[in-house]
């Protein structure tokens, strides 16, 4: 018996693998999902199909753990414990045995429903150990819903281990492979994200060489031109335009170099709520055009030391987006707090939010919902 357990445990695990490489090849999230029931379901074919009879309509296998795993990671419990009820009576007859699936896995159908949400906020490793919990505890249930069909409970020692150890071990075995499955897709996201910043370090460093000393000259010169009192009408108008997008080229260049080397340059004590009125006297106009009303509602906060450049930029770029999350009107709030030892600066907004995809991406350099406006690095 406990061969065969072993056997259903390395067909799942070879399932999940191929699911798993299938979703690598194709990484878009509605198919994941749909590959991911399908193996799940592939899972549970398998494992009835191969199970092994026990004590008369009864049968054993570990078709309880595709179940569990859908139901918590993918919340796929109540349509597997559907499926494994309709695949078992199809497969075996609607007898005893069937009753009792019925029962207990329209119990695997319910608690999975309610777990599934508590369970994806557990850290990586009570996820573990809650998964081979909760396994246990339902071969236990299982044990005992047996135990009321047949009479009695069942007193074969290889029977008890077979329903408690091997489902347990093989729930956490699986379990564990695809938190490190997770995790390693996590890790190359970040070495993804090193590399980007890395290029943008070299590239920064090349702007500034070659490109930033030409800016400097021509922007020189172009402010003679305008200060000379024999060149007026459009000619001024068009020498202004000019200096204005070599400022703008210029800005542009620095927030590169700001990326590459983000130290502090000047240190000085300022007021936080008098920052934050200055940068909002800046982005009033913005705010009017957007049909935005800005509350404000200022703390007793003391003077605390920094950049005062930086955090300047940093505030106008967050309320700045706030803003344009807005178009068609709303509200922007700005509270500050002192707390403890920390100065809380908490901004809101009723604009258009973000989706997970795009507040899992928040501060990835170059990344930009903003159709390429920008150079995609304000919240880095």
């Amino acid at each position: 018996m406990t061969k065969h357990l072993l056997f259903n445990l390395s067909l799942l695990i070879l399932i999940l693998f191929i699911s798993r490489l299938f979703i690598e090849r194709y990484p878009k999230k509605n198919i994941n999902r749909i590959v991911m029931f399908f193996g799940f379901t592939i899972s549970l074919l398998v494992c009835l199909w191969f199970s092994a009879p026990i004590n008369g309509d009864f049968r054993i296998d570990l078709r309880q753990i595709p179940v569990i795993i859908g139901g918590l990671y993918l919340g796929f419990g109540p349509w597997l414990a559907v499926l494994t009820i309709i695949i078992r009576g199809l497969f075996y007859g609607f007898h005893t045995g069937f009753i009792a699936a019925t029962t207990i896995y329209s119990l695997y159908a319910i608690l999975l429903w309610v777990l599934h949400p508590l369970f994806m906020r557990l850290p990586v490793a009570r996820r573990v150990r809650s998964t081979i919990l909760f396994t246990a505890f339902m071969s236990l249930i299982t044990m005992g819903v047996m135990g009321l069909f047949k009479g009695g409970l069942i007193h074969s020692y290889e029977i008890w281990i077979a329903f408690l150890v091997i489902p347990s071990l093989g729930a956490g075995m699986v379990s564990y492979v695809l938190e490190a499955l997770s995790q390693n897709d996590f890790l190359q996201n970040e070495m993804i994200k090193s590399q980007k910043m890395d290029a943008a370090s070299n590239l920064a460093a090349s702007i500034a060489h070659e490109i930033r000393n030409p800016l400097t000259s021509a922007s020189g010169f172009l402010q003679l031109v305008n200060e000379d009192s024999a060149v007026e009408g459009n000619i001024k108008d068009y020498v202004t335009f000019a200096l204005q997008e070599l400022q703008s080229a210029e800005k542009i260049i620095s927030d590169y170099l700001t990326f590459t080397k983000p130290s502090l340059i000047s240190i000085e004590e300022m007021d936080v709520n008098e920052e934050i009125r200055t940068v909002l006297n800046v982005l009033k106009p913005l705010a009017n055009m957007n049909s935005v009303e800005i509350l404000c509602e200022w703390g007793p906060i003391s003077v605390f030391s920094g950049d005062r450049q930086k955090f300047r930029q940093c505030l106008l770029n967050i309320l700045q987006n706030g803003l344009e999350a807005m178009p068609n009107g709303g509200i922007l709030s700005v509270t500050t707090a002192h707390i403890s030892k920390e100065i809380e600066i908490t901004i809101q907004d009723t604009g258009i939010g973000m989706t997970k995809e795009q507040i899992h991406r928040l501060g990835e350099p170059f990344y930009s919902i903003k159709d390429g406006k920008g150079t995609c690095l304000a919240l880095w």
